[in-house]
């Protein structure tokens, strides 16, 4: 029986944005990932201050259908809450840092994965725009990791001060207090996708960015 002739090679072009696709995908899921996990701390926030049994509390967080909703409900339950009012004021940083994250969130979530043949990479597009029109709206991989990183290290503070005030899930000489977490919320940039000057892209795991190209 006759070997099958040998499938053509796949074109570069088709080699370069199969790459790029997977490069994209790993970075979008990171940060949709982290993003999930800071919705979920805000619960566990709401769950505790509103003092609600489990059940009741999700039914109510959750009955929220988008991110502003539930950082109003959490805002709210903080007015009421029989709690120090250290854990209030850095609940109130912590919802006014996720709020500022949210807008880079919705461009990233409502946009149009495509192709930038210029740059080899899947960039995120507003639906009503082309390239080269529109730059302005686009998100890159890189702003998708710096993001997904500001992203975690929000939601990993909001997690270790309700820890410090229940006093579980780490020793309790593990976790930082809450006017030291605050500081490092306010540390952080107002915009998701940003870099603070205390620190560098290689703190992020990034390499440094090229130099724009003159005229």
């Amino acid at each position: 029986m006759p070997e099958p002739p040998p499938k053509p090679p796949v074109p570069l072009l088709a080699q370069e944005m199969f790459a790029a696709e997977a490069v994209f995908q790993l970075a979008y899921g990171r940060f949709m990932q982290r993003w999930a996990r800071l919705e979920q701390a805000m619960f566990f926030w709401f769950w505790w201050v509103s003092a609600l049994p489990e059940g009741r509390a999700r039914a109510i967080f959750y009955s929220a259908k988008n991110f502003a909703g539930r950082g109003d409900m959490l805002n709210a339950a903080l007015d009421y809450a029989e709690v120090a009012g250290r854990y209030v004021a850095f609940g109130r940083q912590a919802i006014k840092k996720a709020r500022q994250f949210n807008s880079f969130r919705n461009g990233a979530t409502h946009g149009e994965a495509i192709f930038d043949a210029g740059t080899k990479e899947y960039v995120m597009l507003e639906g009503k725009h082309t390239l080269p029109h529109g730059a302005d709206t686009i998100v890159t991989v890189r702003q998708l990791e710096i993001a997904a990183e500001n992203v975690r290290e929000l939601g990993r503070l909001m997690f270790d001060v309700r820890q410090h005030a229940g006093a579980t899930g780490y020793p309790a000489d593990g976790v930082a207090s809450p006017e030291t977490c605050l500081e490092r919320i306010r540390a952080l940039p107002n915009l998701a996708d940003h870099i603070p000057p205390d620190r560098t892209p290689s703190d992020y795991g990034l390499p440094p960015p090229l130099p724009q190209a003159e005229g």
